[in-house]
């Protein structure tokens, strides 16, 4: 006995003490002997510990004990902690020579709460914690009782309280329900020998089936199914094929899913990282926006049964989030989110799937009227959308919520807003901890159009030739609107038209600004001619003069 328990981890101590140890390696019930002449009156007591008693443990250490706690005692005082521990007063010491055998089975929530709250652990607490089945404890003592007997000790009749045991009810187990459910086709001798190695009660239980008792000790075998599990575990994992089940058709799209996986890779592609940030916050996020003069863009949906006050909303919006993941990061940051966001409309909870991405920068040189992060941020939504709906990206002077009025604008796609996008507000910024400039972009998912497939356009066989122009207009008009004029008036001739530069100085004049335009032209029947360019031009310029009023500028 001394050499298995030392194999097991435990130290020998003395015979007595070896045998309790034993007996709850053994069989998982752990037990305590009491010197049977410190037990006052010859009577123990399981009670609630009292408001400011103490108890000296086995360890040495002077314990207070609260009315939470269960304790094992005689009619004057506690000897040991109920699970956890015993007492040093009532400890079996050499010169012992009567010991009371006590096997008690305790609810494991209480016993793991005394624990907890004394800083002291155990093996019979880290047993009793787990709330043993009952049967055990009459399992435990017996043997104990023939371990000491075997070593020579006068063993006397025990004395059972509680409620009588209650045997198992027997589950009912057809032979076909293990093929069914393991893909095993074992013989019904078979599987008995299986449930009865494991301690299973099995009988004849009608025609192909077999009526099966758990164990005692197997308060987690309810139904047929645990006992298949049973029965796989034995006959081995590994000899179960492994098969690819059969995925019946359904009715829904998965389309949502194959295009938000797209957009992630084509945004990870571009350099930025995923986020995901809680969906519900407390009323704290919403006055934070209000103090940077955003205002909800409808009532905030609010939870009826929240776990706590910090979860009470649901989010309106990824930027909040995001926001303060750029605060936490501290260094320059490029990520993105797809998410749900709710908000509460005409009494019903109106959710809608979002994509918000942007970064953040260092401080730069720039001129006052020109942003160079805007423009990367811009450029990166325009490669998107190309990407995940075959379109080409617009955008328009527009006021974002949280975003700076003169550096934001509306993401159009044919025309149609699908998002927004600029600069974060400083003030929402200061709000919410953010250091330096961040720049955002969201977009509606559901209001992204299908994709639309590329159509081949044959190349002219005759060279093209291409002009620039530095023209003069209005600080409203936008390059988008140059881009559209010169090409509504060119028609067939002009095979590409973009605006590559601005510029602002006081030499413009007040309210102007200058766009540096390149346009191409190119002809499919023959070679364009310098006169016929020259012509093209004109009739450009004269369009936008009318329309925009632009000059060239000199």
């Amino acid at each position: 006995m001394r050499v298995r328990l030392a194999l097991a981890g435990q130290r020998p101590i003395n015979n007595v003490v070896d045998a309790s140890n034993y007996v709850m390696i053994e069989t998982g019930q752990p037990l305590h002997f009491y010197d049977a002449a410190a037990v006052s009156e010859s009577t123990l007591i399981v009670r609630d510990g009292r408001e400011g008693e103490t108890l000296v443990t086995l360890d040495g250490v002077e314990r207070t004990v609260s009315p939470q706690a269960l304790v094992i005692a005689d009619p004057h005082e506690a000897l040991g902690l109920a699970g956890v521990m015993g007492g040093e007063k009532s400890e079996v010491r050499n010169a012992t020579t009567a010991i009371v055998l006590e096997a008690a089975n305790f609810n494991g929530a209480r016993i793991r709460r005394t624990s907890q709250s004394l800083g002291l652990r155990s093996e019979a607490a880290s047993r009793h914690e787990k709330t043993l089945a009952p049967a055990l404890a009459d399992a435990g003592a017996a043997r104990a009782a023939q371990l000491l007997s075997d070593l020579g000790a006068t063993v006397y009749r025990p004395h059972a309280f509680g409620e009588d045991l209650v045997a198992a009810a027997p589950i009912a187990l057809r032979i076909a329900e293990v093929e069914r459910l393991l893909g095993l086709a074992l013989s019904a001798q078979r599987i008995a020998e299986h449930l009865r190695a494991l301690g299973f009660d099995v009988a004849p239980g009608g025609e192909a089936a077999f009526s099966v008792v758990p164990p005692t000790w197997r308060r987690d075998v309810t139904n047929a199914a645990d006992l298949v599990e049973e029965i796989a575990r034995m006959e081995g994992y590994d000899n179960i094929e492994a098969v690819v089940p059969a995925v019946p058709a359904h009715e829904i799209s998965s389309a949502p899913f194959d295009r938000e996986s797209a957009i992630a890779h084509e945004l990870a592609r571009l350099g930025y990282r995923e986020l995901i940030t809680h969906s519900l916050h407390g009323r704290d996020q919403l006055d934070r926006e209000r103090r940077a003069g955003v205002e909800p863009a409808g009532a905030p949906a609010e939870v009826l049964n929240p776990l706590s006050e910090e979860q009470r909303f649901l989010r309106s919006s990824l930027v909040p989030g995001i926001a303060g993941y750029f605060a936490a990061a501290g260094a320059p940051v490029r990520v993105f989110e797809i998410g749900h966001v709710f908000s509460q409309r005409d009494g019903r909870i109106d959710e809608r799937p979002m994509l918000t991405f942007g970064f953040t920068a260092t401080p730069d040189d720039d001129a006052p009227w020109r942003d160079t992060n805007f423009l990367r941020l811009k450029g990166d939504c325009e490669a998107l959308l190309a990407s995940v709906t075959g379109r080409r990206a617009g955008a328009r002077p527009s006021a974002g919520r949280g975003l700076h009025p003169r550096k934001s604008a509306a993401v159009t796609l044919d025309g149609e807003a699908v998002g927004e996008l600029g600069h974060l507000d400083p003030r929402f910024g200061k709000s919410f901890d953010v250091d330096g400039p961040a720049y955002l972009c969201s977009i509606e998912l559901d209001s992204l159009p299908e994709y639309a497939s590329p159509r081949y356009i044959p190349p002219s066989r005759y060279p093209g030739t291409s002009r620039d122009l530095a023209l003069s207009v209005a600080l409203d008009v936008g390059a988008g609107d140059v881009e559209r004029t010169i090409a509504r008036a060119l028609g067939a001739t002009c095979t590409g038209v973009r605006v590559f530069d601005e510029y602002r100085g006081e030499q413009l004049g007040e309210g102007r600004k200058s766009l540096a335009v390149r346009i191409a032209l190119q002809r499919f029947d023959a070679t364009i001619t310098d006169g016929e360019a020259d012509e093209a031009i004109a009739r450009a310029l004269g369009a936008l003069q009318g329309e925009l009023g632009a000059t060239i500028r000199t």
